[in-house]
Protein backbone atom coordinates (compact mmCIF):
# COMPACT_ATOMS: atom_id res chain seq x y z
CA UNK A 1 0.00 0.00 0.00
CA UNK A 2 2.89 2.46 0.80
CA UNK A 3 4.47 1.77 -2.14
CA UNK A 4 1.03 1.88 -4.19
CA UNK A 5 0.59 5.35 -2.42
CA UNK A 6 4.56 6.43 -3.02
CA UNK A 7 4.46 5.62 -6.97
CA UNK A 8 0.99 7.20 -7.38
CA UNK A 9 2.72 10.63 -6.52
CA UNK A 10 6.58 9.98 -7.32
CA UNK A 11 5.68 7.16 -10.73
CA UNK A 12 9.47 7.59 -11.33
CA UNK A 13 10.41 5.62 -7.81
CA UNK A 14 9.81 2.57 -9.74
CA UNK A 15 12.96 3.20 -11.65
CA UNK A 16 14.64 2.91 -7.88
CA UNK A 17 12.70 -0.03 -6.81
CA UNK A 18 14.10 -2.31 -9.67
CA UNK A 19 17.75 -0.94 -9.13
CA UNK A 20 19.20 -3.97 -7.41
CA UNK A 21 22.18 -4.15 -4.65
CA UNK A 22 25.21 -6.36 -5.64
CA UNK A 23 28.28 -7.87 -3.81
CA UNK A 24 31.64 -6.00 -3.99
CA UNK A 25 34.67 -7.16 -2.21
CA UNK A 26 35.38 -4.86 1.31
CA UNK A 27 32.48 -2.49 0.85
CA UNK A 28 29.89 -5.71 0.63
CA UNK A 29 26.73 -4.53 -0.38
CA UNK A 30 26.78 -1.31 -3.62
CA UNK A 31 24.43 -0.70 -6.22
CA UNK A 32 23.92 -2.48 -9.25
CA UNK A 33 26.38 -1.06 -12.28
CA UNK A 34 25.28 0.27 -15.41
CA UNK A 35 21.97 0.73 -14.54
CA UNK A 36 19.57 2.29 -17.00
CA UNK A 37 15.93 4.06 -16.33
CA UNK A 38 15.04 7.29 -16.73
CA UNK A 39 15.49 8.61 -13.48
CA UNK A 40 17.95 6.84 -12.56
CA UNK A 41 21.07 5.89 -14.20
CA UNK A 42 24.69 4.32 -13.05
CA UNK A 43 28.03 4.63 -14.35
CA UNK A 44 30.62 1.12 -14.55
CA UNK A 45 31.43 1.18 -10.83
CA UNK A 46 28.25 1.64 -9.87
CA UNK A 47 27.74 5.76 -8.80
CA UNK A 48 25.23 7.23 -10.04
CA UNK A 49 25.68 9.22 -13.40
CA UNK A 50 26.84 12.52 -12.61
CA UNK A 51 27.65 15.91 -14.21
CA UNK A 52 30.23 18.94 -14.43
CA UNK A 53 29.11 22.64 -14.52
CA UNK A 54 28.34 22.51 -17.97
CA UNK A 55 26.25 19.38 -18.09
CA UNK A 56 28.50 16.56 -19.13
CA UNK A 57 29.10 14.05 -17.84
CA UNK A 58 31.48 12.71 -15.86
CA UNK A 59 33.81 9.64 -16.21
CA UNK A 60 36.08 8.96 -13.24
CA UNK A 61 38.81 6.89 -14.94
CA UNK A 62 39.17 10.15 -16.87
CA UNK A 63 38.88 12.55 -14.04
CA UNK A 64 42.39 13.29 -13.32
CA UNK A 65 43.04 14.52 -17.28
CA UNK A 66 40.31 17.31 -16.83
CA UNK A 67 40.44 18.84 -13.60
CA UNK A 68 43.04 19.27 -10.68
CA UNK A 69 40.59 19.47 -7.99
CA UNK A 70 37.49 18.54 -6.40
CA UNK A 71 34.70 18.29 -3.56
CA UNK A 72 33.38 15.00 -2.90
CA UNK A 73 29.86 14.38 -1.30
CA UNK A 74 29.90 10.35 0.59
CA UNK A 75 26.65 9.40 2.40
CA UNK A 76 23.87 6.72 1.80
CA UNK A 77 20.96 6.51 -0.48
CA UNK A 78 19.36 10.85 0.44
CA UNK A 79 22.96 11.17 -1.10
CA UNK A 80 22.79 9.09 -3.47
CA UNK A 81 19.34 11.03 -4.59
CA UNK A 82 16.89 8.63 -4.00
CA UNK A 83 13.36 9.69 -5.63
CA UNK A 84 14.92 12.44 -7.74
CA UNK A 85 13.06 12.74 -10.96
CA UNK A 86 16.37 12.46 -12.64
CA UNK A 87 19.98 12.29 -12.10
CA UNK A 88 20.23 16.37 -12.75
CA UNK A 89 18.30 17.09 -9.79
CA UNK A 90 20.16 15.55 -7.00
CA UNK A 91 21.58 17.88 -4.58
CA UNK A 92 25.37 17.09 -5.46
CA UNK A 93 24.25 18.35 -9.13
CA UNK A 94 22.71 21.66 -7.58
CA UNK A 95 25.96 22.31 -5.69
CA UNK A 96 28.10 21.72 -8.99
CA UNK A 97 25.85 24.10 -10.49
CA UNK A 98 26.31 26.98 -8.53
CA UNK A 99 30.03 26.63 -9.62
CA UNK A 100 31.34 24.18 -6.51
CA UNK A 101 32.08 20.58 -8.27
CA UNK A 102 31.09 18.00 -5.89
CA UNK A 103 31.56 14.74 -7.05
CA UNK A 104 28.50 12.34 -5.68
CA UNK A 105 30.00 8.64 -4.39
CA UNK A 106 26.47 8.73 -2.33
CA UNK A 107 25.47 4.59 -2.13
CA UNK A 108 21.94 2.95 -0.86
CA UNK A 109 21.92 1.47 2.34
CA UNK A 110 25.12 2.66 3.63
CA UNK A 111 26.64 2.74 6.87
CA UNK A 112 29.76 4.64 7.89
CA UNK A 113 31.98 1.93 7.57
CA UNK A 114 31.28 1.45 4.13
CA UNK A 115 31.39 4.99 3.33
CA UNK A 116 34.81 5.20 4.49
CA UNK A 117 35.69 1.36 2.98
CA UNK A 118 34.91 2.92 -0.15
CA UNK A 119 36.76 6.03 -0.50
CA UNK A 120 39.68 4.04 0.36
CA UNK A 121 38.96 1.79 -2.14
CA UNK A 122 38.11 4.44 -5.19
CA UNK A 123 40.30 7.81 -3.44
CA UNK A 124 42.81 6.88 -6.80
CA UNK A 125 41.00 7.87 -9.23
CA UNK A 126 40.38 11.32 -7.65
CA UNK A 127 42.04 14.53 -7.75
CA UNK A 128 43.44 16.75 -4.99
CA UNK A 129 39.99 17.34 -2.61
CA UNK A 130 39.33 20.75 -1.28
CA UNK A 131 36.48 19.57 0.72
CA UNK A 132 34.43 16.17 1.67
CA UNK A 133 31.40 16.19 2.41
CA UNK A 134 29.79 13.02 4.88
CA UNK A 135 25.85 13.78 4.14
CA UNK A 136 25.19 10.92 6.60
CA UNK A 137 24.01 9.43 9.69
CA UNK A 138 20.30 8.39 8.82
CA UNK A 139 21.18 5.09 8.22
CA UNK A 140 23.55 4.43 11.24
CA UNK A 141 20.81 5.83 13.56
CA UNK A 142 18.43 3.29 12.00
CA UNK A 143 20.48 0.42 12.83
CA UNK A 144 19.38 1.49 16.65
CA UNK A 145 16.37 1.14 15.95
CA UNK A 146 16.37 -2.11 14.15
CA UNK A 147 16.57 -5.03 16.49
CA UNK A 148 18.51 -7.92 14.90
CA UNK A 149 20.51 -6.29 12.53
CA UNK A 150 23.28 -7.26 14.45
CA UNK A 151 25.38 -10.81 13.48
CA UNK A 152 28.91 -9.85 14.59
CA UNK A 153 28.40 -6.72 16.73
CA UNK A 154 32.13 -6.61 17.36
CA UNK A 155 32.98 -6.06 13.19
CA UNK A 156 30.07 -3.63 12.60
CA UNK A 157 26.92 -4.46 10.34
CA UNK A 158 24.85 -3.81 7.13
CA UNK A 159 21.30 -3.83 6.73
CA UNK A 160 19.83 -6.99 5.68
CA UNK A 161 22.88 -8.95 5.98
CA UNK A 162 21.61 -12.71 6.44
CA UNK A 163 19.54 -11.88 3.16
CA UNK A 164 22.36 -9.88 0.90
CA UNK A 165 24.82 -13.22 2.15
CA UNK A 166 22.59 -15.97 0.51
CA UNK A 167 21.53 -12.84 -2.37
CA UNK A 168 25.40 -12.43 -3.09
CA UNK A 169 26.71 -15.92 -3.50
CA UNK A 170 24.77 -16.13 -6.01
CA UNK A 171 27.02 -14.05 -7.84
CA UNK A 172 29.86 -16.80 -7.35
CA UNK A 173 28.82 -20.66 -7.09
CA UNK A 174 27.51 -22.28 -10.68
CA UNK A 175 23.77 -22.61 -10.45
CA UNK A 176 22.41 -25.81 -11.21
CA UNK A 177 18.51 -25.92 -12.31
CA UNK A 178 16.97 -26.56 -8.43
CA UNK A 179 19.25 -24.62 -6.76
CA UNK A 180 18.14 -21.71 -8.61
CA UNK A 181 14.59 -22.39 -8.76
CA UNK A 182 14.97 -22.41 -4.81
CA UNK A 183 17.10 -19.15 -4.63
CA UNK A 184 14.62 -17.48 -7.19
CA UNK A 185 11.30 -19.12 -4.44
CA UNK A 186 13.58 -17.42 -1.68
CA UNK A 187 13.86 -13.78 -3.40
CA UNK A 188 10.10 -13.59 -3.93
CA UNK A 189 9.41 -14.76 -0.33
CA UNK A 190 11.75 -11.95 0.89
CA UNK A 191 10.26 -9.26 -1.14
CA UNK A 192 6.83 -9.77 -0.32
CA UNK A 193 7.88 -9.40 3.19
CA UNK A 194 9.88 -6.28 2.54
CA UNK A 195 6.15 -5.19 0.94
CA UNK A 196 4.92 -5.03 4.27
CA UNK A 197 1.60 -5.06 5.46
CA UNK A 198 -0.94 -8.42 5.11
CA UNK A 199 1.80 -9.91 3.42
CA UNK A 200 4.75 -9.82 6.34
CA UNK A 201 1.82 -10.17 8.69
CA UNK A 202 0.87 -14.14 6.68
CA UNK A 203 4.72 -14.69 5.84
CA UNK A 204 5.44 -14.33 9.60
CA UNK A 205 2.40 -16.30 10.49
CA UNK A 206 3.29 -19.56 7.97
CA UNK A 207 7.13 -19.10 9.57
CA UNK A 208 5.93 -19.54 12.84
CA UNK A 209 4.16 -22.60 11.90
CA UNK A 210 7.27 -24.47 10.61
CA UNK A 211 9.48 -26.53 12.47
CA UNK A 212 12.81 -24.52 13.87
CA UNK A 213 16.10 -24.15 11.31
CA UNK A 214 19.20 -24.70 13.00
CA UNK A 215 22.02 -21.94 12.60
CA UNK A 216 23.04 -18.57 13.54
CA UNK A 217 20.99 -15.99 14.63
CA UNK A 218 21.41 -12.35 14.74
CA UNK A 219 22.76 -10.84 18.11
CA UNK A 220 19.72 -10.02 20.14
CA UNK A 221 20.61 -6.70 22.36
CA UNK A 222 18.71 -3.90 23.81
CA UNK A 223 18.26 -0.62 22.19
CA UNK A 224 20.77 0.98 24.39
CA UNK A 225 23.20 -1.88 23.68
CA UNK A 226 23.08 -1.29 19.70
CA UNK A 227 23.64 2.70 20.55
CA UNK A 228 26.98 1.60 22.34
CA UNK A 229 27.36 -0.38 19.10
CA UNK A 230 26.91 2.01 16.77
CA UNK A 231 28.66 5.30 18.33
CA UNK A 232 31.63 3.16 18.63
CA UNK A 233 32.26 2.16 15.37
CA UNK A 234 31.10 5.95 14.26
CA UNK A 235 33.80 7.30 16.65
CA UNK A 236 36.02 4.58 15.09
CA UNK A 237 35.70 5.74 11.67
CA UNK A 238 35.89 9.25 12.04
CA UNK A 239 39.21 9.26 14.34
CA UNK A 240 39.79 7.43 10.35
CA UNK A 241 38.61 10.55 8.79
CA UNK A 242 40.63 12.86 11.57
CA UNK A 243 43.64 11.22 10.02
CA UNK A 244 43.10 11.62 6.69
CA UNK A 245 42.39 15.07 6.93
CA UNK A 246 45.73 15.80 8.76
CA UNK A 247 47.54 14.06 6.39
CA UNK A 248 46.18 15.10 3.25
CA UNK A 249 45.05 18.83 4.45
CA UNK A 250 41.47 17.96 2.88
CA UNK A 251 38.36 19.80 4.80
CA UNK A 252 36.20 17.62 6.36
CA UNK A 253 33.04 17.85 6.87
CA UNK A 254 30.25 15.84 8.75
CA UNK A 255 26.28 16.94 8.44
CA UNK A 256 23.58 14.92 9.99
CA UNK A 257 21.18 14.32 7.16
CA UNK A 258 17.54 15.34 7.69
CA UNK A 259 14.75 12.79 8.90
CA UNK A 260 11.27 13.61 9.18
CA UNK A 261 10.48 14.06 12.79
CA UNK A 262 14.28 15.60 13.41
CA UNK A 263 13.43 18.90 12.90
CA UNK A 264 10.59 21.66 13.52
CA UNK A 265 9.30 21.84 9.97
CA UNK A 266 5.77 21.13 10.38
CA UNK A 267 4.84 18.64 7.73
CA UNK A 268 2.97 18.56 4.53
CA UNK A 269 -0.41 16.21 4.20
CA UNK A 270 1.30 14.30 1.92
CA UNK A 271 4.17 13.91 3.59
CA UNK A 272 2.11 13.11 6.97
CA UNK A 273 0.21 10.14 4.57
CA UNK A 274 3.51 8.54 2.89
CA UNK A 275 5.57 8.34 6.57
CA UNK A 276 2.86 6.47 8.07
CA UNK A 277 2.20 4.00 5.87
CA UNK A 278 5.90 3.71 5.69
CA UNK A 279 6.08 2.86 9.74
CA UNK A 280 2.99 0.86 9.10
CA UNK A 281 5.20 -1.62 7.22
CA UNK A 282 8.35 -1.19 9.25
CA UNK A 283 7.07 -0.32 12.97
CA UNK A 284 10.33 0.27 14.39
CA UNK A 285 10.49 3.87 12.57
CA UNK A 286 8.47 5.37 14.45
CA UNK A 287 11.29 5.44 17.11
CA UNK A 288 13.60 6.44 14.71
CA UNK A 289 11.36 9.30 13.28
CA UNK A 290 10.70 10.87 16.89
CA UNK A 291 11.97 13.84 18.21
CA UNK A 292 13.12 11.62 21.38
CA UNK A 293 15.22 9.42 19.36
CA UNK A 294 16.46 12.61 17.30
CA UNK A 295 17.98 14.11 20.84
CA UNK A 296 19.33 11.14 22.35
CA UNK A 297 21.42 10.29 19.14
CA UNK A 298 22.74 14.04 18.16
CA UNK A 299 23.75 13.85 21.21
CA UNK A 300 25.63 10.80 21.66
CA UNK A 301 27.16 12.11 18.07
CA UNK A 302 27.75 15.68 18.96
CA UNK A 303 30.69 14.54 22.02
CA UNK A 304 32.40 12.68 18.86
CA UNK A 305 33.19 16.13 17.68
CA UNK A 306 34.07 18.13 20.70
CA UNK A 307 37.82 17.22 20.04
CA UNK A 308 37.89 16.77 16.32
CA UNK A 309 39.44 17.64 13.43
CA UNK A 310 35.82 17.75 11.45
CA UNK A 311 33.27 20.09 11.26
CA UNK A 312 29.69 19.31 12.39
CA UNK A 313 26.68 20.45 10.99
CA UNK A 314 23.03 19.79 11.61
CA UNK A 315 20.95 19.57 8.51
CA UNK A 316 17.57 19.56 10.35
CA UNK A 317 18.54 22.99 12.29
CA UNK A 318 18.52 24.01 8.71
CA UNK A 319 14.83 22.74 8.12
CA UNK A 320 13.77 23.76 11.24
CA UNK A 321 12.90 27.27 9.62
CA UNK A 322 9.18 28.15 9.54
CA UNK A 323 9.95 29.02 5.99
CA UNK A 324 9.82 25.05 4.87
CA UNK A 325 6.85 24.70 6.90
CA UNK A 326 4.20 22.69 4.80
CA UNK A 327 6.56 22.34 1.83
CA UNK A 328 6.72 18.75 0.18
CA UNK A 329 10.19 17.62 1.11
CA UNK A 330 10.28 14.27 2.11
CA UNK A 331 9.19 10.88 -0.06
CA UNK A 332 9.28 8.79 3.03
CA UNK A 333 11.52 9.22 6.50
CA UNK A 334 14.77 10.24 4.67
CA UNK A 335 14.07 10.62 1.13
CA UNK A 336 13.95 13.85 -0.76
CA UNK A 337 12.15 15.00 -4.04
CA UNK A 338 13.37 16.95 -6.37
CA UNK A 339 12.13 20.46 -4.58
CA UNK A 340 13.92 18.58 -1.32
CA UNK A 341 17.12 18.05 -3.24
CA UNK A 342 17.29 21.14 -4.29
CA UNK A 343 16.70 23.06 -0.84
CA UNK A 344 19.49 21.16 0.33
CA UNK A 345 22.33 21.90 -2.43
CA UNK A 346 21.11 25.61 -1.45
CA UNK A 347 21.38 24.98 2.07
CA UNK A 348 25.09 23.46 1.35
CA UNK A 349 26.22 26.20 -0.50
CA UNK A 350 24.98 28.23 1.85
CA UNK A 351 26.22 26.97 5.06
CA UNK A 352 29.68 24.54 3.79
CA UNK A 353 30.69 25.91 0.78
CA UNK A 354 30.43 29.96 1.49
CA UNK A 355 32.07 29.58 5.27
Amino acid sequence: MSNDLLLQYYPHHYDYRNHANEFRPFVTSFGQSNYRSDALNTDQLGFRVQFDSLGKAIDFYNLKNITGSCNLLIGGSTAFGVDCSSDEKTFANKVAQSGSLLFNWGFRGAVCQQELITYLCQKHLLPDIENIILFTGANDASLVCLNGEFSYPEWGSIFSEDYFFRQYRDQYLEQNRNTLEIANVISWIEKQINLGGWRRTLLGWLARKQPQVSGSANVRLSESERLHIVIGHLRNCLETWSWIARSTGVKIHYVLQPVAGWSTKKLSSREQALIALNIQAIPELAIFTSSDFYEKFKSEIEKIFEASEIQFYDANSWLSDPLYDFEDIFTDSCHLNDRGNELIGELLVEWVFRK
